[in-house]
């Protein structure tokens, strides 16, 4: 499967000037096989098996398409490499495209499983009619006028990812794609959808700016891994929550780690990088030793940690709330765990993660 060679070099002769062009790889769901081909329609501007979403011809899908415009020379190159991604038939668009209608079909019964997924459960109903994976620079979303342009540049790194696994299950590159979707809608919600927003939480007082930030990030991290693990378990029927637990714990552990391992550092990590990847290693930890001693552990929220200078004690809150408090640690297991991340040694940074947690006083509830 590869991109037809005259749709490339419309690409490579775009005018950047035009109206933008589209690539079009899922149509409405009334039509049963997408084409691919380019028009100006657009004139207004070995894991463990993943939980499988099935793709329902009957269920309303939303449109994904990719814009052709402003495209430099590494991104048609790249492009050209996933050709067997962005073919109409690619079962990972059809699963991203069938969870976004799906939640739009079923707004209801996610808004009254769990409120706090109302922010991504509102943006979908009401902004999205169709995905445009676009260059937009360093933005991770942008809506107007009911299209969502998505990051191409995140969708490459993604799609490469899979690609280049050998051990990545075929469901993952989907799942990913709908994490990342969720997570920039809920940021939209957030009101921090584009990076201006971004620099006036910092304009002020930029530390702090920078913790709020941080905890808005890890916060999208959470709900999007929730709302994937909520439409996992609806899809199966009535809501069970053992089946919710495993859902949780299969897309956070294996697909989420993915997407942090799909996203190197190329810059030296700030505290509040580390705060994000720490946080998710911490609950990554959690709800293993939850899942292999089979006892119950119940999560309601993101966890954020922080700690003091000389790294003798660690605060974490959940959910925006604090949970443990002064609790003194070892400081060589902190800077190792630390200098594990940095150099993105996820791994061995979770078992350091698992000596701290040692001397927690967790109880399972």
């Amino acid at each position: 499967m590869h991109l037809p060679n005259a749709s490339l070099r419309t690409i490579q002769k775009q005018n950047l000037d035009r109206k933008p062009a589209f690539l079009r790889l899922v149509s409405p769901c009334n039509e049963n096989k997408s084409k691919i081909s380019l028009s100006d329609s657009h004139n207004n501007n070995s894991s463990p098996k993943l939980p499988f979403l099935s793709s329902n011809h009957e269920e309303r899908m939303v449109e994904i398409c990719f814009s052709s415009s402003h495209l430099n020379q590494e991104q048609i190159e790249r492009l050209t490499q996933l050709s067997h991604v962005t073919h109409p038939d690619n079962a990972a668009l059809k699963k991203f495209s069938g969870n976004i209608g799906y939640i739009k079909n079923n707004v209801g019964r996610f808004i009254n499983y769990d409120p706090q997924i109302g922010g991504i459960v509102r943006v979908i109903e009401g902004d999205v009619s169709r995905i445009i994976i676009a260059s937009i620079n360093d933005k991770g979303i942008e809506i107007s006028k009911k299209d969502c342009y998505l990051n191409l540049d995140v969708f490459l790194s993604l799609a490469e990812f899979a690609h280049q696994s050998v051990d990545i299950p075929d469901e993952w590159l989907g799942m990913a794609l709908s994490i990342y979707f969720f997570h920039e809608v809920n940021h939209a919600s957030q009101g921090i959808a584009r990076h201006e927003d971004v620099k006036a939480v910092k304009s002020i007082n930029e530390a702090y700016g920078r913790k709020i930030i941080t905890a808005l990030d890890l916060r999208s991290d959470y709900l999007a891994a929730h709302t994937m693990a909520i439409l996992s378990t609806l899809r199966c029927g009535a809501f069970s929550r053992p089946l919710y637990k495993e859902n949780f714990y299969k897309i956070w552990c294996h697909v989420c780690r993915g997407t942090l391992q799909a996203f190197p550092s190329k810059h030296r990590l700030r505290k509040g990088d580390i705060q994000r990847i720490l946080g998710y290693l911490l609950m990554s930890h959690l709800i293993k030793d939850s899942s292999h001693k089979n006892s119950p552990l119940f999560i309601e929220g993101e966890l954020l940690p922080d700690w003091c200078r000389d790294m003798t004690r660690i605060n974490i809150s959940m959910n925006q709330r604090p949970w443990i408090s002064g609790l003194e640690v070892d400081p060589r297991n902190m800077q190792q765990a630390i200098n594990s991340i940095r150099k993105g040694e996820y791994d061995q940074a979770e078992e350091e993660v698992g000596s701290i947690l040692r001397c927690l006083p967790l109880t399972a509830t």
